[in-house]
């Protein structure tokens, strides 16, 4: 820091090399005054001893003990107030960091808020589309089966209707059989009369032949009964020219039918 040299005063002094003014300091750490002298040539000095020197200490055969326990007191407050400035610095550096930290997570959680109220749009978009979806075919699902059920009714009910038509055509066939059947069985009946009543007139002409035939020898109370047998005779063809139309008539009518 310094050295020793005497001065003018046949003193012994410590000169201070100081190039940032720091003199008073260097000589209240060694608890001695400075002491500037206006009768040293410092730049003689200067040359004299080589370096540069602003000031002197006094020497002091006994340095001052207040002026040490002052100046270690300042330099403890001023190492005190140098680390408390260190530390508020680094305080506020970590409160920076921090600042900075929750100014991150806060937008990291603003982006995952954000993020997440996105995503439960997009849920609650997609839960809505698929109710819709699922609404449309419901409606789309309702009114097929309504559609469907409406054609298997209509249906029914043709088949229905078809097979009553069926039957009534069935049912129509049979009564027309039937009543074919009975009308050819009325005309086999009149056939079989008329066959029996001609089988009877035949025999009432052979008769009525041999009656002629031997009319001369019969009396007259035998001819009256002979007129009425006529008139009996008369009255079966007259029968039988009734009964012949009546059969000409239902077989007409049965030829009809059949063509029908």
């Amino acid at each position: 820091m310094g050295n020793t040299f005497k001065g003018p005063y046949d003193k012994r002094i410590i000169v201070v090399v100081s190039h940032t003014g720091q003199c008073d300091a260097d000589c209240r750490r060694i608890g001695l005054r400075k002491t500037c002298n206006s009768d040293i040539n410092w730049s003689e000095f200067t040359k004299k001893h080589g370096f540069l020197a602003d000031g002197l200490c006094d020497w002091y055969e006994k340095p001052d003990p207040i002026a040490i326990a002052q100046h270690a007191l300042e330099e403890a407050a001023r190492k005190k107030q140098a680390e408390q400035a260190e530390q508020a610095a680094q305080h506020k550096q970590v409160q920076a960091q921090q600042t900075k930290t929750q100014a991150k997570r806060t937008e990291k959680h603003m982006e995952m808020t954000a993020d997440l109220k996105k995503q439960e749009q997009q849920r609650e978009a997609a839960v809505d589309a698929k109710t819709a979806s699922n609404r449309q075919n419901l409606e789309s699902n309702t009114t097929n089966l309504a559609q469907t059920a409406d054609e298997v009714a209509r249906a029914a009910v043709a088949q229905e209707t078809k097979r009553v038509a069926a039957r009534q055509e069935i049912l129509a066939q049979l009564k027309q059989a039937a009543l074919v059947q009975e009308q050819q069985q009325m005309l086999d009946g009149f056939r079989s009369e008329k066959e029996a009543f001609q089988a009877a007139n035949d025999a009432f002409n052979g008769a009525f032949a041999r009656l002629q035939s031997s009319f001369t020898s019969i009396e007259a109370t035998e001819w009256g009964e002979v007129q009425e047998q006529n008139i009996a005779l008369q009255h079966q063809r007259e029968d039988q020219a009734i009964l012949e139309q009546m059969t000409t008539e239902v077989a007409n009518q049965v030829k009809v039918q059949t063509l029908i």
